[in-house]
């Protein structure tokens, strides 16, 4: 097809002259950008942040202030004239911003399109008064252009002449029930959970104006001060004319069961309570699973003296899903913006993914595990700064989802019992390509692994703390603590341990902030040791979760939180590059629809590993499917994604392909729990598989070794994408690489 052969893209720096001196409506630089708010950057993707510090704790201090969950979710956008301006014709490069309250967040850019529907969904939680009346919540929604000069420019999406960007005041009552007129004004006027539309006015001057439709929504949180919501379902996998047990449960801060004003379970019906129970810590409705190929949705909220919170809407596959081999349990929104762990059975203990044994595994690995429901059966926790560690997911509720693989993921021991092998599905990199981290849950007793780069670890079925250790790891990113056989490196950002001395001090001040949240006395400038492996940390040498699977201390629930902030600024699911044509579903319905289907590509790299230093790739190819989280990963390699002018547009650090990590199990009784790690292994050689976000602009990728400082591969990707393009000629990314313009640097420029 040679989609490549008519791009000349090496001219520009010809006509870099030509570019002195001109104007382009709506353009900023990253001066004014600081000016406006603070710019991070992780792995070179911008977050900005105003008026909070990034991975700062965001907790209230007080019993009269309650978070609200703010969502804007931007459904379209597109171009209504030329950004790039004659004669730099070129399609548009959309990247969203948008300020909820006081912090604003950046999108990834989808490339090469004037129109799209990206479904970026920015989330804030902001905290107010009970004590005050009207309160209102201040938001900015904006779209900008990332073009090939590195010069963005704002669209204009409103009709005043004094600002571009659409600024809205939100009723935060009247915002809490869908629907209601006058929830929203500014330059915009409407309901919460309905579409808005806008556009830029057009006219002599007004250029690089856009339309945008978008929706704002706002609930209560899973949790609150002193009062936090249990929700989940039975059995988690339900089948066509089941009876299906939804059931609430109010805790306490310290996870002990406690006895509230009201607790409701909502099930099938978003207006209608189908149980209430008054001046108890429990409730539960049941409700008869309709046909296969349906969803069933619930929710749960209790009310009290101290406040309300919601566990949000969720949703569960009935039955087999109409496409894919994912399953959805528990579903609260778009794997874009939340983390997805996925569960595998393995054959040797399970039937398959339907083994009563296995679904009622699952739901304890949920509800008893990452929910902590285990330490409510237990009678809650004495120390709160424990307590704050063990409800961190639970809190966290409104940003998972979780599924079943109906393929089945093998994991065996070798006969000295030290070493375990993992065998994924073959299907692994593309039916499941979205998953953050898969778990295959066994029943016999080993010593488990973990494959970080592959996104998988094996746990027995009721060794939650080694789950936990796990998910630390995949996809949050942490490194072990404990001595002295796992791998050590400094997490980037955020990390827990130290190569520096020097690094290690300079973070005692922001961790200290995080102590006294969670209830630890703060830690004391200067106090970082080097430990027995050689790194240096201020962190306990035990009651840590990364050391002896025990507390969530600072560093961790640090790290985790930035992951869903990032999660929480549209980028966490949907990286820089991919395009975003699939239109989304009806605004007006605040339960969260299942993205079975997609038209989001990604490239998959496989090849091989003879040694450290000796990697091939054999095989490329361009699939339909949904990208993993790309933060989290340990800085071991580094790929970097370059257009044709060798510009770098992406870059990820990755879990090195060799590398299997021991695990934590409990090899003592119950009442004695002794946990003990299996080594860390490096392998001689082995099979590789990298999942790389799709881009039009994908022309190479680079692999460099980052501990040993060395260049590894640089793949040409344009066979590939040429090949999926003779395949796949209507995708929308390969009619645009067909159709771009060839330029000619002539006296008299001119678009072809």
């Amino acid at each position: 097809m040679g989609a490549y052969a008519g791009r000349i893209r090496g001219f520009w720096c010809l006509l870099g002259l030509l570019l002195l001196g001109a104007t382009f409506v709506g353009s900023t630089s990253l001066a004014a950008e600081e000016a406006e708010g603070s710019l991070t950057h992780y792995s070179d993707r911008p977050v900005v942040v105003q008026g909070d510090a990034v991975g700062a704790p965001r907790t209230p201090q007080s019993a009269t202030v309650t978070g609200i969950v703010f969502r804007v979710t931007i459904e379209r956008v597109t171009a209504t004239n030329n950004f790039d301006g004659d004669p730099f014709f070129d399609k548009a490069d959309f990247f969203g911003r948008v300020r909820i309250g006081p912090v604003t967040s950046e999108s990834p850019t989808i490339s090469n399109s004037t129109d799209i529907f990206p479904n970026w969904q920015f989330s804030n939680t902001v905290f107010m008064d009970d004590t005050l009346e009207d309160e209102v919540v201040t938001m900015t929604i904006g779209v900008w252009d990332a073009d090939d000069f590195n010069n963005r420019q704002e669209a204009d999406l409103t009709q005043t002449t004094f600002t571009r960007s659409v600024e809205v005041n939100v009723d935060v009552n009247l915002c809490l029930v869908p629907g209601t007129a006058g929830a929203l004004s500014g330059n915009v006027s409407g309901a919460c959970g309905q579409s808005i539309v806008t556009e830029g006015l057009l006219g002599p001057g007004l250029g690089n104006t856009a339309r945008v439709q978008f929706r704002i929504e706002a609930e209560r949180p899973p949790s609150a001060p002193g009062l936090n919501m249990l929700c989940t379902h039975s059995p988690i996998w339900p089948q066509a004319g089941q009876t299906v047990t939804v059931s609430a449960q109010s805790l306490a801060d310290n996870l002990s069961p406690k006895l509230v004003d009201q607790v409701d379970v909502f099930l099938q019906n978003q207006t209608t309570v189908a149980a209430s129970c008054v001046g108890t810590d429990t409730c539960s409705a049941a409700a008869i699973a309709p046909a296969s190929g349906n969803t069933m949705f619930y929710g749960c909220q209790i009310k009290d003296a101290s406040g309300t919170v919601w566990s949000g809407w969720r949703r569960v596959q009935v039955g087999n899903p109409p496409s894919g081999q994912a399953v959805p349990l528990i579903f609260t929104g778009s794997s874009r913006s939340r983390v997805d762990i996925v569960f595998m059975p393995d054959p040797d203990s399970y039937t398959g993914a339907l083994d009563p044994a296995f679904l009622t595994d699952v739901h304890d690995a949920i509800r008893q595990g990452y929910f902590r429901a285990d330490m409510v059966s237990a009678g809650g926790i004495a120390d709160a700064d424990r307590a704050f560690g063990e409800r961190l997911f639970l809190t966290n509720q409104d940003r998972f989802n979780f599924w079943i693989a109906q393929d089945a993921g093998d994991i065996d021991n070798d006969s000295s019992g030290l070493n375990c092998r993992i065998t994924l599905p073959g299907n692994w990199n593309q039916a499941y390509s979205f998953a953050d981290s898969g778990a295959i849950l066994h029943r016999d007793g080993f010593r488990d692994c973990a494959l970080p780069n592959q996104r998988v670890f094996g746990t027995e079925f009721n060794e939650f703390r080694t789950m936990l250790h796990e998910t630390m790891h995949s996809p949050f990113g942490l490194a072990d603590e404990y001595c002295c056989d796992s791998n050590y490196f400094e997490p980037n950002p955020l990390p827990n341990i130290y190569a520096s001395q020097s690094s290690c001090l300079a973070d005692i001040a922001n961790l200290a902030e995080w102590d006294a949240i969670i209830g630890d006395t703060p830690r004391v400038p200067g106090s970082c040791v080097m430990d027995a492996n050689g790194v240096w940390k201020s962190e306990p040498d035990s009651d840590d979760i990364m050391t002896d699977n025990m507390e969530f201390n600072a560093a961790d629930i640090r790290r985790v939180q930035y992951l869903f902030d990032r999660c929480s600024g549209a980028d966490c699911g949907l990286p820089a590059g991919q395009r975003a044509t699939q239109r989304p579903s009806g605004p007006e319905d605040p339960v969260p629809d299942v993205e079975y289907q997609t038209d989001y590509k990604v490239m998959v790299l496989q090849g091989q590993f003879i040694g450290r230093l000796n990697l091939t790739i054999d095989n490329m190819a361009v699939i339909y499917g949904q990208s993993p989280l790309m933060e989290g990963g340990a800085p071991m390699l580094a790929l970097e994604a370059r257009d044709e002018s060798a510009t770098i547009i992406d870059r990820w650090l990755m879990w090195h392909p060799l590398l299997k990590l021991g695990t934590f199990d409990n090899f003592g009784s119950p009442k004695d729990p002794q946990y003990v790690h299996g080594p860390a292994k490096w392998g001689k050689d082995g099979s590789v598989t990298f999942i790389i976000p799709f881009s039009a602009n994908l022309a190479t990728v680079t692999i460099t070794d980052l501990s040993l400082g060395q260049s590894l591969n640089s793949i040409d990707l344009r066979p590939a994408i040429e090949e999926f393009c003779e395949q796949h000629s209507e995708d929308v990314d390969c009619q645009a690489i067909a159709h771009e313009p060839v330029w000619l640097y002539l006296p008299t420029i001119q678009r072809q």
